[in-house]
């Protein structure tokens, strides 16, 4: 509630309640300034204090506060309207339910308010897990193009190695085409001796052959 609320509050309370104790008095501008302040704490009560949340108890509450102020300025009609003391009634009424409903709505809303701060806490802590997956997930993700990455240069270097193993395979293929046609010709594969070193003598390289 604002401050200038707080202010047509008071200022209302104190004019109704000088009223209602006027009006026994049977001043005759007692019931007046009774409907003034009753009009003023009555608009206090309906438009300062209101709920938007979804507390049931609270709601009910706020209904029976609402029926209060409305009642309070019904006893100012009654001031106007009835000779005898039947407002009477009606300001007992509206002071037990005006009374109710001002200790009975702080203690339900400090209530929500404990249990509004334990759901916040419930749901950083949620946010917190979430957020400590979602980093979970990327480090997994950079991992993944890790070994992916990994993947593909062994994979580059496998190719590599059997380009190499295919170039050796061709170069040798001649010698293999050579020594399988001397196989079919002849049975035989000729073996050719190595050549004299240089520092063999020749009587060695002689005795060799």
């Amino acid at each position: 509630m604002s401050k200038s609320y707080n202010i047509i509050s008071m200022a209302g309370a104190v004019l109704l309640l000088a009223g209602a104790v006027l009006q026994i008095t049977r001043w005759e501008l007692a019931p007046y300034l009774y409907t003034l302040g009753a009009v003023m704490f009555g608009y206090v009560q309906v438009m300062g204090n209101r709920y938007d949340g979804r507390n049931f108890i609270i709601k009910r509450l706020r209904r029976q506060q609402i029926f209060g102020a409305v009642a309070l300025v019904f006893t100012g009609v009654l001031m106007f309207t009835m000779k005898r003391n039947e407002w009477i009634v009606c300001l007992s009424i509206a002071a037990v339910l005006e009374l109710y409903t001002a200790f009975r709505i702080p203690q339900e809303l400090e209530k929500e308010k404990e249990y509004l701060t334990v759901e916040n806490e419930e749901l950083t802590a949620q946010i917190a897990e979430s957020r400590a997956d979602i980093q979970n997930l990327k480090d997994d993700k950079e991992q993944a193009i890790k070994a992916k990455q990994e993947a593909e240069q062994k994979a580059g270097s496998a190719e590599k190695e059997l380009k190499s193993l295919e170039d050796r395979r061709e170069q040798l293929q001649p010698i293999m085409d050579s020594v399988s046609k001397e196989i079919k010709e002849y049975g035989t594969v000729k073996m050719l001796l190595p050549e004299a070193g240089t520092l063999e003598r020749a009587v060695t390289y002689r005795d060799k052959k």
